[in-house]
């Protein structure tokens, strides 16, 4: 197995190993990134920290459990095992691996906690050059009912709580954050950010506010005020699918998108992959596979599923139309609850961070190592030729740091690519000269007077007013990649009636471009551009 040293020496640059497996059970593969990342995040699922030391601390009294061996073999059984455990709802901790209100697993969850901190504090370089920042974090693995619930938990610093808040403690997102603000707090030098993922998979559950709140005014401004403090960011694309968009909601008013379709894990139609999965004693029970074509949600009917294909597609589990639903809250509370910038990420599960490049991807959960394993049909919904190499996550901050970098979320200066190192730039200002792309201080003039990606634009000039928008990219610098084609702006907004809008407008580029991909043989034609 790899270890989160092993993921911080591979953002460096550095060759670490990997599968396949050698006789001995030592892993007789080597991997390196193409090019180090500036910083990363090493987030391991905190529901399974306890169990991970339980299974494999060969002096616990659970090392000789079923559950317990069933997880030391690994293999998809074992990833299975220990998933299913929070499909429940609610989610519980196995007591015959846990104990009692599962207190064995929490007290055994110190000793890998500490390890991530001190991994990510020896990783970390705080000294003025700035060269490689981590982070100490982990991963909050919400699923109830097999919805996609998971959020990255991201630390400003390393004075962390002493355990992280997982689903066990905290069903909901308010949950989670009310349990934090306890623990980490400016009494004790702590700030947290949480940066939900796979939306795609949660049928309306991840982004969609004020989940199990009565929804009083007072209740939505509490649940709105808290998201707007710790909650910036959401994570759109990775190795699990795109959560940007999807075409025919009802209710969202708009020509189809055709680039929405891109790396699509559910589709209107679509066949989901099992029935129900259970665990009873230690061991993995699955109903009959239920075949139920994927269809929109129901408003106010709620489903579940979504990890293993089934269920239904809600327009909250895409974020173009869940920001949309943030404006609609705003006109009926004040405030929105969906004000979230865009990152990406791998998720890789092999200790790869930004190993996204697709010609050398070699998987990001063990049953992709090979060629024959990532063309496979999904054993679940993730993985096998469902799969893709994931996204890369870019941060505008003055200084490759911790402080920095935190801020920069926070304040949603931020942006994410599904793989290539593509740089682009928005900014938003009511007197921007039209000649503003030509300026040699374009950047300086365009911080000075307006607001960079992530910002709020406020005191229009009169009602009759456009703000302007400076739009920009680098193409990634790297000799074989893919030049840009064109630069798109997505507008939505909520009309007089309250009704929905979203709208492609093509804005620089080749908007008719003859470029394209030989789909017999994979390889690009046609010419780009390296900067727009």
């Amino acid at each position: 197995k790899t270890s989160p040293d092993d993921a911080y020496r591979f953002a460096r640059g550095e060759t670490i190993p990997f599968l396949p497996l050698a006789e001995d059970g030592t892993m007789a593969g080597r991997i390196k990134i193409d090019r180090p990342l500036d910083f990363v995040a090493v987030t391991d699922h905190a529901e399974f920290l306890g169990e991970y030391q339980l299974c494999t601390d060969t002096t616990s009294a659970s090392y000789s459990s079923d559950y317990c061996k069933t997880y030391r073999k690994g293999g998809v059984e074992a990833i299975m095992l220990t998933g299913t455990a929070l499909a429940t709802q609610p989610s519980t901790r196995l007591s015959t691996v846990c104990g009692a209100g599962g207190k064995a697993c929490l007290a055994a969850s110190v000793i890998p906690w500490q390890k991530i901190i001190a991994a990510a504090e020896k990783a970390n370089d705080s000294s003025s050059a700035c060269e490689f920042t981590t982070f100490v974090g982990y991963e909050y693995s919400g699923a109830p009912g097999s919805s996609n619930y998971h959020r990255n938990v991201i630390f400003r610093s390393a004075n962390v709580p002493e355990l992280p808040v997982s689903i066990f403690e905290a069903p909901r997102d308010y949950d989670l954050w009310l349990a934090l603000n306890k623990t980490c707090s400016e009494k004790n030098g702590c700030e947290y950010l949480s940066i939900p993922h796979n939306s795609n998979l949660s049928n309306g559950h991840l982004l969609t506010p004020y989940a199990n709140l009565d929804t009083t005014l007072e209740n939505k401004i509490a649940y709105t005020k808290q998201r707007l403090s710790r909650e910036p960011l959401v994570e759109m694309f990775q190795h699990k699918g795109s959560s940007e968009c999807a075409n025919g909601f009802a209710g969202v008013l708009g020509a189809p998108d055709e680039l929405c379709e891109m790396e699509q894990i559910r589709e209107i139609g679509r066949q989901g992959l099992t029935g129900s999965v259970r665990v009873e004693n230690g061991q993995i029970n699955v109903t009959p596979e239920v075949a139920n074509p994927t269809v929109y949600c129901e408003e106010g009917k709620p489903a579940f599923g979504g990890m293993q294909g089934n269920g239904c597609l809600h327009k909250n589990d895409f974020y173009r139309t869940a920001l949309l639903t943030g404006l609609q809250e705003q006109n009926a509370i004040g405030l929105n609850p969906v004000k979230l910038g865009a990152i990406a990420s791998t998720d890789t599960h092999m200790s790869t961070p930004g190993a996204a490049k697709e010609s050398d991807w070699r998987g990001h959960i063990h049953t992709e190592w090979s060629k024959n394993g990532r063309l496979l049909s999904p054993v679940f919904i993730p993985s096998g030729k469902l799969g893709n190499p994931g996204g890369l996550v870019g941060v505008y901050a003055p200084e490759n740091s911790r402080d920095a970098l935190f801020d920069a979320m926070l304040n949603r200066e931020t942006f994410g690519t599904s793989g290539p190192r593509i740089k682009p730039r928005l900014f938003a200002g009511w007197r921007y000269p039209e000649d503003l792309c030509e300026s040699p201080e374009m950047l300086q003039k365009a911080y000075a007077s307006g607001v960079p990606m992530g910002g709020d634009i406020t005191g229009s000039p009169s009602q009759k007013s456009s703000p302007r928008l400076l739009v920009a990219a680098l193409a990634d610098p790297a000799s074989d990649a893919v030049p840009l084609q064109k630069l798109q702006v997505i507008k939505g907004w909520i009309d007089a009636d309250g009704n929905a809008h979203n709208k492609v407008f093509d804005v620089a580029g080749d908007i008719n471009s003859e470029a394209g991909v030989d789909m017999k043989t994979g390889k690009r034609y046609g010419n780009g551009h390296s900067n727009l």
